[in-house]
């Protein structure tokens, strides 16, 4: 639900960026918690854009694990490059475009914990 066109773009199954050949599904948040539901598991949201394209973020201490991909350590495409980041931001909602250039996010995968109902330890 990342609401640049360019980013969907690049990272879309059989999308234009590198690695994108073995991305097969897009999910999003509520995808997830459809899932979680009928498996009998709770879901935390860390890191998620909303049906709106606006982008959430719940927890920065990651002492579950490091991961490349979250908006806290992604450093790359867009944010090292003008021109990309320019091709990002204009394929971006004028209304949503904010949320990047103040905080320096670009791009983060859809991040969640999944708890069995009931039990305190991550699956």
């Amino acid at each position: 639900m990342h609401p640049s066109e360019y980013v969907r773009e690049l990272t879309e199954p059989g999308g234009l960026e590198p690695g994108a050949d073995d991305h097969k599904e897009f999910y999003s948040l509520y995808d997830f918690q459809k899932l979680a539901k009928e498996c009998g598991y709770s879901i935390q949201p860390i890191e998620y854009f909303d049906d709106n394209g606006q982008f959430h973020f719940t927890r920065d201490d990651w002492e579950n694990g490091y991961i490349s991909r979250s908006a806290y350590n992604y450093r790359g495409r867009f944010t090292e490059h003008a021109r990309e980041m320019e091709k990002f931001l204009s394929t971006t909602p004028e209304n949503l475009r904010g949320q990047f250039e103040e905080s320096g996010v670009s791009y983060t995968s859809l991040i969640v914990d999944f708890s069995l109902i009931g039990d305190n330890h991550l699956a």
